[in-house]
């Protein structure tokens, strides 16, 4: 799917095996300004070779919320890029409202994603924002051979004056090339807060 300058919304879709070869976002590429919603979305084995996001690219000023149901990522690939679940680059991703709730049928699940740059499972870079608040998890297949790795973050990466902020974090079975298997924080004016 590819919105520019739009406004769409997604309930209860699954985006299977979707390949954008050399663009960005492998299943859904949101650009300029553009805006979705999602409730009870599913992307599946969603892949770019040479972009940025192997599920969900997120760029120059656009956003998407989850709300109702679970979003849910699983085996998504960047392979030369960064972000293989989702990319935000000046951009912003968020679930529900601004306070802290209790929902337990409302998280972000990034199982078995991976990159080949920064942010396996989610990539917030350059003046981005995702606040996921109702819970967020980072997940790996048991298999070693198999596990959701990056160069950097195998998690999430934050960088370029970005801010991460998520509730019931969760985060295991990661891995990372250089450092940081879970969560990477770099660069000045950058932040992260999790609570478990």
């Amino acid at each position: 799917m590819y919105g520019i300058n739009a406004t769409f919304t997604a309930v209860r879709v699954t985006f299977d095996h979707c390949s954008s070869t050399h663009g960005h976002g492998g299943a859904v590429l949101l650009a300029n300004s553009a805006s979705s919603t999602w409730a009870d979305v599913t992307v599946l084995h969603a892949f770019t070779f040479y972009g940025h996001g192997g599920g969900v690219a997120i760029l120059n000023g656009s956003s998407l919320v989850f709300l109702q149901g679970d979003a849910t990522f699983v085996n998504c690939t960047a392979s030369r890029g960064d972000g293989g679940g989702v990319y935000l680059l000046s951009s912003s991703i968020a679930s529900g409202a601004d306070s802290v709730a209790s929902s337990t049928s409302n998280k972000v699940a990034f199982r078995g994603c991976s990159c080949g740059g920064v942010g396996g499972g989610l990539a917030v870079l350059e003046d981005s924002s995702a606040s996921l608040l109702y819970g967020v998890s980072f997940t790996s297949p048991t298999s070693w051979g198999e596990m959701a790795q990056a160069l950097i973050g195998g998690g999430v990466a934050v960088a370029g004056g970005s801010s991460f902020v998520a509730y019931d974090f969760e985060c295991n079975g990661l891995r990372s090339t250089n450092h940081s298997a879970c969560l990477s924080v770099s660069d000045q004016g950058s932040s992260a807060s999790v609570m478990f």
